[in-house]
């Protein structure tokens, strides 16, 4: 997006919508693209074809040719790679499963892939069935952008995580599947697209908050931050990378005593945590009715299915209330309830 407005100019306001479509449609392409192994100047180029063709200095043909050519590059590319462990590689899984596994309170969860629809079923299973293999005390999470996917794989597949956008238009179908698979847990997340709620630099700060009580708002068990610390060459001075929005590929910075530096953004997650913590203990004391009632003093949105029109999210104004002032209240309010 950012590399839109050097070459392109920032678009007219009537022009926004359509902007938001065509980024949707290149966030996801690239997400695809990006996962298979594309060599820093294949990507380097990629962006530069579609920098130009949204001037028009670049016909779509052109560019619709270069696009199926790396489709077919990943499909290889995927088909060569995606099952080759050499014993070393083994060997480092074996040691990572000894090391973590035995020391944390529940099994730990490692992120096998996301559902990207150019990864083969039959190819899918063979990961998983190697991973169960080598490391049978590892749990499972997976990020999913089809519900589809929790029926297919709820059998080696502990933890899902809907992207946003499933979660609300296929939001009946995971509550089912909620009940269908009640030794599984659910989360949701967001990441590299859409511009609310999200963790960007730009963000309006209180969206880091909210994220706990949209969690319950939703019903879920959990939020996927989908990383923590992915910098560039020198973050403390200049936080961009590439495509990505500011911010989105970190949530701290690297202190200078080898520790990290907590960000606003992390701060604020936390509190976002402890509102959700407060709400379920709440609902599970109260009911629904009460955690309901209270979630809708900053929740501006009564039904799930109506965070979404069409394929873009609400705009943070009309989903939830962005005053400081509200959350500490509801804050006071819910810790009120919970000393009586």
């Amino acid at each position: 997006e950012n590399e839109h407005r050097f070459v392109a100019g920032l678009p007219e306001p009537g022009e926004l919508e359509s902007c938001r479509r065509e980024l949707d449609e290149y966030v996801g392409l690239w997400a695809q693209i990006q996962s298979t192994g594309l060599t820093a100047p294949e990507q380097d180029q990629y962006r530069m074809l579609r920098a130009l063709a949204e001037t028009g200095a670049l016909d779509n043909p052109r560019l619709e040719a270069w696009e199926e050519s790396i489709r077919k590059l990943a499909e290889k590319r995927h088909g060569l790679q995606a099952l080759e462990l050499s014993p070393e590689d083994r060997q480092r899984l074996d040691g990572l499963e000894s090391f973590f596994a035995p020391g944390l309170p529940d099994p730990a969860r490692i992120q096998v892939h996301r559902d990207a629809q150019a990864e083969a079923e039959s190819l899918r299973r063979e990961k998983e069935g190697l991973l169960a293999e080598l490391a049978p005390r590892f749990r499972c999470k997976c990020a999913i952008n089809h519900a589809e996917f929790i029926e297919e794989f709820h059998d080696r597949i502990d933890d899902f995580v809907p992207y946003l956008r499933c979660t609300v238009v296929e939001y009946d179908r995971l509550m089912q599947y909620r009940k269908d698979y009640p030794d599984k847990k659910f989360l949701w997340y967001v990441c590299c697209g859409g511009a609310s709620p999200n963790n960007y630099l730009r963000t309006a700060p209180i969206e880091n908050r909210v994220t706990g009580l949209m969690t319950s708002k939703l019903r879920l068990e959990g939020f996927l931050r989908w990383n923590y610390c992915i910098w560039p060459d020198d973050p403390r001075n200049d936080i961009r990378y590439s495509y990505f929005e500011a911010g989105d590929t970190n949530f701290v910075y690297p202190g200078y005593n080898g520790r990290v530096l907590l960000s606003l953004r992390y701060k604020n997650l936390q509190r976002g945590i402890a509102d959700y913590e407060m709400l379920e203990a709440i609902r599970a004391a109260k009911g629904d009715e009460a955690a309901d009632a209270l979630l809708a003093k900053v929740i501006r949105i009564a039904e799930v299915k109506d965070f979404y029109v069409g394929n873009r999210c609400k705009s943070s104004e009309e989903m939830f209330s962005l005053e400081f002032e509200d959350y500490n209240a509801l804050k006071a309010e819910m810790l009120k309830i919970l000393s009586e």
